[in-house]
């Protein structure tokens, strides 16, 4: 048996969702799938997976503890924590040595529940992360310009940009728009 990497006591081997297995912590609940058990479940999994992964609007996110670093309970390193959606409190860790995931208690019920267990290795990827802070700095400059110039007008000033960017006349345009006075001569 392997020690939990969060509260150290003994974990049991489980199915989880009676074909993933795992070891799973009857202490905190936490969840421990290797690498090569999920890659062989992954593989035996039927039909292509085509869905993007977005947050339901009706799931329950799992409370995020502040902890301590986890060691990996296969081969000692530290977990790196992954974001999974953009501007959601919701980490899953991975070890860097041997790839083995660590799911705190409900975590997997919400991937389950949102149809992308078999998704798993996009969350770990350069890709999927660079893409989650664009979407998080995209968010926060959209809060701060409508805090700035006020809802009504931000959401005009959106609608006029994606005018002007697809106009032909563009350049004309935004010269009449800076000139202060386009009808002197």
């Amino acid at each position: 048996m392997i020690s939990c990497p969060d509260c150290y006591s003994k974990m049991e081997r489980k199915l989880l969702d009676k074909r993933v297995p795992a070891y799973v912590c009857s202490s905190c609940e936490g969840t421990w799938i290797s690498s090569s058990e999920y890659a062989d479940w992954l593989e035996n999994q039927a039909g292509k997976i085509t869905i993007e992964p977005k947050l339901s609007e009706e799931t329950p996110l799992p409370a995020v503890a502040k902890r301590k670093p986890l060691i990996c309970p296969d081969c000692g390193r530290i977990l790196k924590r992954y974001k999974i959606w953009p501007d959601v409190e919701f980490y899953i860790d991975r070890c860097g040595g041997c790839n083995g995931v660590w799911f705190d208690r409900d975590e997997w019920a919400v991937l389950t529940e949102n149809d992308l267990t078999r998704q798993l290795y996009r969350f770990f990827t350069d890709e999927w992360q660079n893409q989650l802070k664009n979407e998080e700095m995209v968010s926060r400059l959209r809060t701060m310009y409508s805090e700035r110039f006020g809802k009504s007008d931000y959401e005009k000033l959106r609608e006029t940009k994606a005018w002007l960017e697809n106009n032909s006349n563009r350049d004309q345009l935004l010269a009449y728009l800076m000139d202060k006075d386009p009808y002197k001569s």
